[in-house]
């Protein structure tokens, strides 16, 4: 049985491994081996261990009943909204077998659900312009955002698209 949960400094190693697990699987043919090979195991785990301690990022984890970490979410509260948006949804990465279970959608859905008990009514993502995630996404209810966003802008070919009202994600939660 899958249970999503707040992370915990204690999953950095948990989060890094299936960083790096889900880039090797996921984005093989979407970036440059060079690119990914420099998202190394110890790379994440130093990046993760500082992240879950940000004030700012909310993270959540997608775990197994051995509470082995099947997936996670992280999600930055934007100080000053930016294209109208209150967060940015920064990472969602699952474990290879974990892909098309529910995982990503559960891990979606209680972050709106947070986010929402915080008073943040909206959210906005990046995904690369090729990948098959953006299905995933418009499936969910997001809507591509043309004029883009400035968060995390030219770091990749991608597009921005966002969860205008989190009620909608949430009510499936």
């Amino acid at each position: 049985m899958l249970h999503v949960r707040s992370a915990t400094i204690e999953d950095a190693d948990g989060i890094a491994a299936v960083h790096v697990a889900s880039w090797h699987a996921f984005y093989r043919d979407l970036l440059p081996p060079q690119i990914i090979a420099g998202r190394t195991l110890e790379l994440r785990r130093k990046q993760w261990a500082a992240s879950l301690q940000s004030p700012e990022r909310v993270t959540l984890v997608a775990c197994d009943d051995a509470n082995a970490i099947a997936g996670f979410a992280s999600v930055l509260l934007l100080e000053k909204p930016d294209g109208g948006f209150a967060s940015y949804l920064q990472t969602l990465y699952l474990m290879p077998e974990a892909a098309r279970r529910g995982t990503g959608r559960r891990l979606l859905e209680t972050i709106a659900a947070e986010l929402l008990a915080r008073g943040i009514p909206n959210m906005a993502l990046r995904v690369l312009r090729l990948n098959a995630a953006r299905g995933f996404y418009e499936r969910l209810g997001a809507r591509l955002v043309p004029e883009g966003i400035a968060t995390d802008a030219g770091n990749f070919d991608d597009v921005v698209y966002a969860f205008d009202d989190l009620r909608a994600l949430s009510g499936a939660a």
